[in-house]
C-alpha cells in the first residue's frame, strides 16, 4: 500500500486517529471474520460500522474510513492502521 492511497489525520477531538481510504468500500462481514481471527473483541457490528477492541479501540466503516482510539503516538497509529488495512482490504 502506498501512503498516497489514504488521508491520515488526528480526528477533530484529538482522541483518535483517522484514515480515509479513497475508492474503497469495506465488506464488513469479511472484516468482522478477519478481526475475530486476529483476536479482536467485536464490540458492535452494524451494516456500516464495526467497533472492535484489542488493546485499543478500532472503528471500521463501510465507506473506507478507519478510526483508531487509545493510541497516543501518531506513528504507532499509522503503522497499526496500515497493518489492519493490509489484512482487511
Amino acid at each position: 500500500m502506498k501512503d498516497d492511497l489514504f488521508v491520515f489525520k488526528p480526528c477533530k477531538t484529538k482522541a483518535a486517529f483517522q484514515a480515509n481510504f479513497e475508492n474503497i468500500k469495506f465488506d464488513l462481514e469479511k472484516v468482522k471474520k478477519i478481526l475475530e481471527k486476529e483476536n479482536y473483541k467485536i464490540e458492535l457490528s452494524l451494516n456500516d460500522l464495526i467497533i472492535a477492541k484489542k488493546g485499543y479501540m478500532l472503528n471500521v466503516f463501510k465507506n473506507g474510513k478507519i478510526l483508531i482510539k487509545e493510541i497516543k503516538e501518531e506513528s504507532v497509529a499509522k503503522k497499526t492502521i496500515k497493518e489492519i488495512y493490509k489484512k482487511i482490504k
